[in-house]
Parts: structure tokens; C-alpha cells; sequence
């Protein structure tokens, strides 16, 4: 596999159905994942300038949580 720089960037309101139809694809997204897209911290991976997952962090008191984090099937 050739290996390709992602570059992260914040997460903007119009990642999100596109997101939500990446995660689809490959485990069924479901209301939930809107729930974590519209709530949490998140971050998105590109490759090529073309989204290839997210991850989703969750703070509680001090502590972060990874809640979700995808990767595309295109780009694992």
C-alpha cells in the first residue's frame, strides 16, 4: 500500500452528512452517530482533500474519551 498523508482539521457543520454517509457505508450509522457528530469534539481526517473518517471526543470532569472513531474502508 502506498502510504498518503491525512491532514486533520476541525470539524464544520457541513461535514456532517457526509460523515454520517461514510459511517454508513460500513456499520450502519444511525441516530446516535448524529447525536456524537452534533454534541462532541470532533476532529476529520482527509486524504487528497477528501474525507477518510473522524474521530469523536467526549469530556467528562477532566478525562477525554474517544466515543467513535471511523476510518473509511477506502483508507485502512
Amino acid at each position: 500500500m502506498t502510504y498518503r498523508k491525512a491532514t486533520i482539521r476541525s470539524f464544520v457543520p457541513p461535514d456532517e452528512p457526509l460523515l454520517f454517509g461514510l459511517a454508513s457505508l460500513d456499520r450502519g450509522a444511525d441516530r446516535r452517530t448524529l447525536a456524537v457528530l452534533e454534541r462532541e469534539t470532533v476532529f476529520v481526517a482527509e486524504v487528497e482533500g477528501a474525507p477518510a473518517g473522524y474521530v469523536a471526543l467526549e469530556r467528562t470532569g477532566d478525562a477525554v474519551r474517544v466515543d467513535q472513531l471511523f476510518v473509511s474502508p477506502a483508507h485502512e
